[in-house]
């Protein structure tokens, strides 16, 4: 449905293809986090010299809050059925930090102020002929 043929509705907007492969392609990044930091703690932690295993530690739990973060802001903009602003702009911060998500965090720029300018068009902007603008004495 486009934001332009219900802007009185701007609540009932659902997420767009390109939002919805975005936000899928975020989840797989996700798990490709999961399950690099499962193999770097079961099977390279354990063959580590003990001096250097702090590094692999720090890595580790760094990795952990990457997929956590990703993940859930993944999910939190599934459930609103849209881009919110707060849980895309954790996502893009993860990605850049990443490193490899950098193309996908620039996606995710462009798609969410695309969302940002379709919603404050679909906006219900007062007018001065609104009671609220009444002013009584």
């Amino acid at each position: 449905m486009p934001v332009s043929a219900h802007p009185e509705r701007w609540q009932d907007i659902v997420m767009k293809t390109s939002e919805k492969v975005y936000t899928a392609i975020s989840i797989v990044l996700c798990g490709f986090l999961v399950l690099g930091t499962a193999n770097l703690i079961l099977f390279i932690l354990p063959k580590v010299e003990p001096d250097t295993a702090n590094v692999f530690k720090v890595v580790c739990v760094a990795l952990s809050l990457y997929s956590i973060a990703l993940g859930a802001t993944s999910f939190i903009n599934l459930k609103a059925k849209q881009l919110l602003t707060t849980p895309t702009v954790v996502q893009i911060v993860v990605l850049f930090l990443s490193g490899y998500g950098i193309p996908f965090a620039i996606w995710g720029i462009i798609l969410l102020i695309k969302r940002n300018n379709e919603l404050a068009e679909a906006k219900p902007k007062p007018s001065i002929l609104d009671d609220k603008w009444d002013v009584k004495t």
